[in-house]
């Protein structure tokens, strides 16, 4: 066998090498992203989520929000308090927001806080929110009250 044989002999050789390696290459990635993908779902609003670990936020989280001081003057406007878990899932990035009035009920400016951490089932959490710099001095001058709701929470 003469020399071109045997470099020609290689050459195949390792190009069915090659073949073989890109197959099982791709066989298991093919597996391995069919399997990610059917632990995903996507909900009524397009947002993708895996099934096993994520429960959309809504008012059956029973996140409850007790207000232990307020300190507002017309540059500060500071809320000291504690978020409670009364419902079965635990929760996180837990989201509050307080909006301002006037005393005729026109909406003056809104602040939010975001608590971070878990607070798991039974649980409650101190939290302090401040909106002394968010909020615009001339709606503190004008505030007469304000509503305080948790907006969001993730769970994972």
């Amino acid at each position: 066998m003469g020399a071109l044989s045997k470099g020609l002999l290689k050459i195949v050789s390792g190009f069915l090498y090659g073949i073989g390696f890109v197959l099982a290459i791709s066989i298991g990635s093919y597996f391995v992203i069919t399997q990610i993908e059917s632990e995903f779902e996507i909900d009524e609003l397009g947002e993708t989520y895996t099934s096993i670990d994520y429960v959309r936020f809504d008012e059956s989280a029973n996140l409850e929000v007790v207000i232990d001081s307020e300190e507002i003057t017309d540059t500060e406007f500071n809320l000291l308090g504690q978020i409670s878990n009364n419902g079965e899932t635990d929760w996180s990035s837990i989201s509050l927001k307080a909006i301002l009035f006037d005393e005729s009920g026109k909406f003056l400016d809104q602040c939010e806080h975001y608590h971070r951490g878990m607070l798991a089932a039974g649980e409650s959490n101190y939290f302090k929110m401040s909106c002394g710099s968010q909020c615009s001095v001339v709606a503190l001058e004008n505030y007469a009250r304000y509503e305080l709701e948790v907006i969001d929470a993730s769970n994972f």
